[in-house]
């Protein structure tokens, strides 16, 4: 599989049976599908053909859809890429059926628990000396809110932004080392998002749910694999029209914010005209950036309902497709190089290296051909003077020039490499440096998670004290209610004596007629009387009991502020047991890579020892090879002096033999043989001439080496 290699997303299409409201208008299907294509009919329109990678009629079963696209992403997960799966369309149309099925039947299963086999399975295959570190972690995006499904606390998280790229703040991710523990993940999500939702008074799944699940592989010599997969199921894409409630309507426009957010985030990577992309408009596509035009292998499954009820929705989701079907994407493995490969890159390095000094010994050896043939066409043109012709030198000059510039570029090479060993060596102590500081590190992690331990049984010491606390506070407050309880029945009975005696009131004035007014007034007078001393030993129990019922209040209100602190108090304490796991987690970790980087690196000192070693010898013999050169070289130039010497003599004999001939025309006049001694003095010139330029250039160019 090649890793450069763009990739566009993968389309599949997948239709639905016509469900009870559907049947009712109109049983007949609106489309037509034919291998790669699919055929809509609107009514009273003119019929739309559209091409995709592949299509699922509405009598597909779960296995054709994880096998159609989402199955060779999974498998490309494990080799080390990062993949994203999304599921679009309508309310109602399939999304959460094909993502997650039913997990209780093995026929029904959906994308997920079907990934989590094949996951698996490949491990199952690999060799035993391979390590895996599965992580796992469950989210909801509602109205641009992040919610935990793993943590019920895990409410409104943070978006934030790293070297790595965006993510998500304290959304827990959840270690792994059997399928069974991500089925149960899985089940504790979905009953978490149920029970949010419950909590809702639309009740409506209006929100965009992703799961996460991130595969590193660590072999023994240190070389690691990193495949992120994204599973995303999307929210209904249907009108805001459609919805009658001003909640929904405000839940929908959020919803399609995000997918208008996606559409133009789509449409700008399609467009080459358009720079910038708008991936910071939403927090969906802010959190799947590299899903799309990024480092990924992506699958969109658009769900749609074949009947003509709901064409225009259809249509509007193929049409979507077509538009994701032309973005590109730039898949790369995400490998982080071990000590292994690293030796394995110098190894090539160094065999590249031999190579080019094998190249300059034979260049070496053909200019000492060169040079002997030089040498042995100057001494046979000393020895037959008799016969001397002139020799032209321009093209060996030209040959030992090219070999010359080899020479200079085998020994520019050698250099690079030299540099490159060098470059090596201190790549070694900066690992012995990371080593150490990892020594420290794991020092550090080890004192820390002591204290945290320290910490934790401090805080659960606290807790237990709390708890018992709130028992004591639980005891007084039902002591407060019987005793509440008490005075409000006393407080019945006392308005039940008030009412008795205003009905004795009021039968004390029907009375008035009959008897005397004297004997009524002094009678009222002393009723008046009584129920004032009543009236005032009523009012006081009134106060004493309002008093305590404000005493009462204000304890309850205690209590309440308490078991407030308590939840503050216990979402602390998760929050430290989700540090120490991380911190164990990472000190295994630290452990782990610490023992294979120690062995890692044990071998390496050892093969660079004994690379370091040929190569000095490499280099000895390569000096002693240049000191021999230089000796030939001055054994050279002697024997070109020596030459030129003799040439000198022979000129002056040249010169005194023309002497002699130019008396001896003197006398004879002969014409004759004054044009034999000018051909014969016209050699001599010209062989002069050359020997001095020779001589001229040796001296310019350094010798011929």
């Amino acid at each position: 599989m090649n890793t450069n290699d763009e990739t566009g997303v993968k389309v599949i299409v997948r239709f639905r049976p016509q469900i009870g409201n559907e049947l009712s208008y109109n049983p007949q299907s609106c489309i037509e599908i034919t291998q790669n294509h699919v055929t809509v009919y609107p009514p009273g329109s003119i019929s739309l053909t559209f091409t995709f990678d592949y299509i699922l009629d509405p009598l597909s079963t779960q296995e054709q859809t994880y096998e159609s696209g989402p199955k060779e992403i999974v498998e490309s997960v494990m080799q080390g890429f990062n993949g994203t799966i999304f599921t679009y369309g309508q309310l109602d149309s399939g999304k959460s059926y094909t993502m997650f099925g039913e997990q209780s039947e093995p026929e029904f299963m959906g994308i997920i628990p079907r990934m989590i086999g094949t996951l698996f399975d490949w491990i199952d295959s690999e060799d035993e000396h391979v390590e895996f570190l599965i992580k796992v972690s469950f989210f909801e995006l509602y109205m641009e809110k992040i919610f935990d499904l793993l943590n019920p606390l895990g409410n409104d998280l943070k978006l934030k932004n790293n070297k790595k790229g965006p993510y998500i703040e304290s959304l827990r991710e959840v270690y792994t080392t059997c399928d069974f523990d991500i089925h149960e993940l899985i089940k504790v999500g979905l009953l978490n998002k149920s029970h949010r939702d419950s909590q809702n008074s639309t009740q409506a799944p209006y929100s965009h749910t992703v799961f996460s699940i991130s595969v590193q592989q660590t072999t023994s010599e240190g070389a690691c694999k990193i495949g992120k997969l994204y599973l995303v199921d999307l929210a209904g894409s249907e009108k805001i029209s459609t919805c009658a409630s001003p909640t929904l309507k405000q839940e929908q426009v959020s919803v399609s914010t995000s997918l208008n957010t996606l559409g133009s985030v789509i449409s700008a990577l399609t467009d080459k005209n358009i720079g910038f992309i708008p991936y910071r408009a939403s927090k969906l596509t802010r959190i799947l950036q590299e899903s799309l035009g990024g480092n990924s292998k992506t699958a969109l499954i658009i769900n749609c309902s074949p009947s003509p009820l709901n064409v225009e929705e259809t249509l509007n989701s193929l049409r979507f497709g077509t538009r994701v079907r032309s973005v590109r994407n730039y898949p790369v493995v995400n490998r982080e190089y071990s000590l292994f490969d690293l030796k394995a890159q110098f190894v090539k390095k160094l065999e590249n290296y031999h190579k080019m000094t094998h190249k300059i010994s034979l260049l070496e050896e053909q200019l000492a051909k060169v040079n002997q043939e030089r040498l042995s066409l100057r001494m046979y043109s000393i020895e037959d003077d008799s016969t001397k012709i002139p020799v032209d030198y321009t093209e060996i000059k030209q040959e030992i020039e090219e070999i010359k510039q080899r020479i200079s570029e085998q020994e520019e090479l050698k250099n690079q490499y030299e540099e490159s060993i060098q470059a090596s060596t201190l790549k070694i102590e900066e690992l012995k440096i990371i080593n150490e500081q990892q020594k420290i590190a794991l020092q550090e992690l080890e004192s820390h998670s002591n204290m945290l331990d320290t910490e934790l049984k401090e805080v659960e010491y606290s807790l237990e004290s709390v708890l018992a606390s709130v028992d004591l506070m639980n005891s007084e407050y039902q002591d407060d209610l019987t005793s509440i309880e008490n005075m409000e029945k006393s407080l019945s009975k006392l308005q039940g004596e008030i009412e008795h005696g205003k009905c004795q009131l009021k039968c004390m004035t029907d009375m008035r007629s009959s008897v005397s007014k004297a004997a009524v007034e002094e009678q009222l007078r002393r009723r008046i009387k009584e129920e004032k001393e009543k009236n005032k030993s009523l009012k006081e129990d009134m106060k004493k009991i309002e008093y305590e019922i404000d005493l009462l209040l204000f304890k309850k209100f205690k209590d309440y502020m308490e078991a407030d602190n308590l939840q503050v108090t216990g979402k602390k304490i998760f929050d430290i047991e989700m540090a120490i796991d991380k911190a164990r987690m990472k000190y295994l970790e630290d452990e782990r890579s610490m023992t294979l980087l120690q062995k890692n690196a044990r071998t390496q000192m050892d093969a660079l020892s004994k690379t370091l070693d040929k190569i000095s010898k490499e280099y000895r013999n390569l000096t002693s090879k240049y000191s021999e050169i230089q000796l030939e070289k001055l054994i050279f130039q002697r024997k070109t002096l020596r030459l030129e010497e003799k040439c000198d003599k022979i000129a002056e004999d040249i010169a005194r033999v023309d002497k002699r001939f130019m008396r001896i025309d003197k006398f004879n006049g002969n014409a004759s043989q004054i044009g034999e001694l000018g051909r014969l003095l016209q050699k001599a010139n010209s062989v002069h001439s050359s020997l001095t330029a020779r001589r001229l250039q040796y001296s310019i160019n350094g010798g011929f080496s």
